[in-house]
């Protein structure tokens, strides 16, 4: 029997359904793990061998029979607290399991909750990089802010969105910082940038938007760019010292023309980019899912073509 391909997600995710369609398309196997109702009808469990084990319609998969493993999310299934603890902690189990192709891994995610950490990397590997506060320190804040004219602050772990504040909102930034920590940086006049990097090929568009954070808006519109050669170069570092197989990270891209890291995230929707633009980000993720060897064809003539354009 074939290898499938392992899809952790709800078939409800536009990601997920895109590369469904790709599987049956090629005839591809595959699993859809939906945590939130997977185990109403499956399990998972550790051998006398101490291997994990999927259960699925009574057949029995090792994690290493998998050709891929794709990450979009996870959500529990229900349950009072103490039952979610507990299947937060045998998801934990499966997630850190060894395998050569998971998309993104675990160690990814966690790495992705650190900004801070993140941002640091970046700027090592030749970023350039927001100017920064994290913490909870008022004083430190209010320098911070009264150092800027313009500054976004938002989480430092995620979940809630950026918004834009000035020097006449630290009152309000001193209540929150009494409550829990945030990021602090200068906001960056100029545009916003996503690439997709998928295994050895890169896709980037201009967002244009109205809004601070690009996430929010509902009618944005995507512009398909090529990126200078360095900051390509620089893309597939990122995702590679951030221990990610595939990523899209976001630039700033000043009025000067100079591209400023923001982040790189290991399970960013796809569905709405691939639609307004036509990049076949799905394609070449199936194929990195199938370790389906490919021509890099297709990104050599866009890019060109987009020089071209420039």
């Amino acid at each position: 029997m074939d290898s499938p391909i392992l899809l952790i997600g709800s078939l409800r995710s536009e990601n997920i359904q895109l590369l469904v369609n790709h599987c049956q398309r090629n005839q591809q196997a595959y699993i859809c793990m939906d945590a939130q109702v997977f185990f109403d009808n499956n399990a998972m469990f550790i051998d006398n061998k101490n291997q994990l084990l999927l259960n699925v319609d009574n057949f029995i998969y090792p994690i290493k029979h998998f050709k891929g493993i794709f990450w979009d999310s996870i959500s529990l299934p229900q349950g009072d607290n103490v039952t979610q603890l507990n299947f937060s902690s045998w998801l934990q189990v499966f997630f850190k399991q060894r395998h050569p192709n998971w998309c993104n891994s675990w160690d990814a995610f966690q790495f992705h909750k650190t900004k801070p950490l993140q941002l640091a990397l970046a700027k090592r590997l030749g970023a350039k990089v927001p100017d920064s506060f994290f913490g909870n320190d008022i004083q430190g804040a209010d320098e911070f802010l009264k150092g800027h004219s313009k500054c976004i602050v938002k989480p430092i772990h995620g979940g809630q969105h950026t918004r834009l504040i000035g020097q006449n909102d630290l009152a309000e930034i001193e209540r929150e910082l009494q409550k829990q920590p945030l990021t602090i940086q200068e906001y960056i006049e100029g545009t916003n940038v996503r690439t997709y990097v998928v295994g050895t090929v890169l896709f980037s568009a201009i967002v244009e938007s109205d809004s601070i954070d690009f996430r929010l808006d509902d009618t944005i519109k995507l512009m398909p760019i090529a990126l200078p050669k360095h900051i390509e170069k620089l893309a597939f570092t990122i995702m590679q010292s951030f221990h990610m197989q595939w990523t899209a990270i976001d630039w700033r891209r000043t009025t000067s023309g100079e591209y400023v890291f923001l982040e790189a995230n290991p399970a960013p929707r796809f569905a709405e980019f691939e639609r307004l633009t036509q990049y076949p980000i799905s394609e070449y993720l199936f194929k990195l899912l199938t370790k389906t060897p490919y021509q890099e064809t297709h990104k050599n003539a866009e890019t060109k073509k987009l020089r071209a354009m420039s």
